[in-house]
């Protein structure tokens, strides 16, 4: 038997009984990871209580292909699991799209025996940071020596395996792989140190003259060997619901949370009331509760209309465009909610380690990812002016 088979017994009929057993499964250890979010801001990395949650088989499936026991899940779907999870635990949402991503994306490329080696132990926790670094492949019998220093690494500590993009630099026109090597070989530089995001642990790290057999590497870009159109989608399906879905989920809990304090706390020095019964309060509550639910609506319409035009074989790169610019027009949203949210929210807000404070911090530096970016208005405007050549870029 090989190692794939291991994995293969776990399917569900359709999309809506992945979507209700999957959101169960987080709703099940929301308090859990609600209740860990400040201590593994505090340590700088996920707790082991988390880790495991990550690490739920069911969890992993969300992208795998479905002949592999997946989901296969579409943009819609991820956006709603990402977005679930980061209600309760920003960080391990984070942690979360990177671990799904990369795990669909190897077994969906992999060989047989690359996927069987991947696979031995059942499904693991695969980093995939790098910040788009280079590494050099230098190629040798059988495989590459694999070197190099990449950034961005998000849990990197918890994770079995890391995957690195590398080239033979040697070799002009040589193919660029993804490699995966054991993190047990990588060496972490432990530098973590931003401002927000900081139990994602996504700091330096490289690796020096690692041998990755031939199986173990990909070439980006390449046709899949298993699943179906959504692993046809490359980039944007890959990571274009991942950043908004968490934006979104920490600012709709943001604005919850207040909403909840709104009716107690109370402010003015010499005529006291509730925020809660201020006229301008309620017209902010309304307006950023508006501009959350259109942002979320937009996002699950058109990772929909994203999964169902690759179906279809034909062209997605305005779809692709679309997404691009309604992930950065979210992002943009949630920072702009939470931060109006945390002047009403007043002198508890602003204490290091209240909920409010580290929302602020872990949406701003959420919202550097590469794929937030004002380039991604140019393009979609590019579309709707109906221009023959689009520059879409990150």
């Amino acid at each position: 038997m090989d190692a794939a088979t291991k994995i293969r017994p776990r399917t569900l009929p359709d999309r809506d009984g992945w979507r209700d057993m999957l959101l169960a499964l987080v709703d099940a250890a929301a308090p859990a990871l609600e209740a860990a979010a400040a201590g593994e801001e505090a340590a700088g990395r996920l707790s082991t209580q988390t880790l495991a949650f990550l690490r739920s088989p069911d969890l992993l499936r969300l992208k795998l292909p479905a002949e592999l026991g997946g989901a296969e899940g579409d943009n819609a779907l991820q956006f709603e699991i990402y977005e679930a999870i980061a209600y309760s635990n920003a960080a391990a949402s984070w942690c979360a799209f990177i671990y799904t991503d990369i795990i669909a994306l190897l077994t969906s490329m992999l060989p047989q025996d690359g996927l069987d080696t991947l696979l031995a132990d059942g499904l693991p926790l695969v980093c995939g940071g790098g910040g788009r670094l280079i590494g050099n492949a230098r190629p040798v019998e059988n495989g590459y020596r694999v070197s190099g220093r990449f950034a961005y690494g998000s849990g990197l500590p918890g994770s079995d395996w890391t995957a690195v993009m590398a080239m033979d630099k040697s070799t002009e026109g040589a193919p660029m792989l993804m490699c995966t090597v054991p993190t047990s070989a990588v060496d972490s530089l432990d530098n973590w140190d931003a401002f927000g995001m900081a139990a994602t642990a996504s700091g330096d790290f490289s690796v020096d003259d690692v041998f990755v057999p031939e199986s173990m590497a990909i070439v980006l870009g390449a046709p899949p060997l298993r699943g179906g159109p959504q692993f046809t989608l490359g980039t944007p399906g890959l990571i274009g619901h991942t950043v908004p879905a968490v934006a979104l989920g920490v600012a709709r809990r943001v604005l919850d949370d207040l909403a909840a304090m709104a009716k107690g706390k109370q402010r003015g020095y010499t005529t006291r009331m509730t925020i809660g019964d201020r006229p301008a309060f309620q017209a902010f509550l309304g307006k950023a509760d508006m501009r959350i639910r259109s942002a979320r609506a937009m996002m699950i319409d058109n990772g929909l209309r994203l999964s169902e035009q690759a179906a279809t074989g034909e062209g997605t790169l305005e779809i692709e465009a679309e997404v691009r610019a309604a992930g950065t027009y979210s992002t943009e949203v949630a920072v702009e909610v939470i931060t109006e949210a945390l002047r009403w929210a007043g002198g508890e807000a602003i204490r290091k380690g209240s909920r409010f404070e580290r929302a602020l911090r872990d949406i701003n530096v959420a919202s550097t990812h590469y794929c937030i970016a004002n380039t991604s208005y140019e393009s979609h405007g590019q579309y709707l002016m109906g221009r023959e050549e689009v520059a879409i870029e990150a």
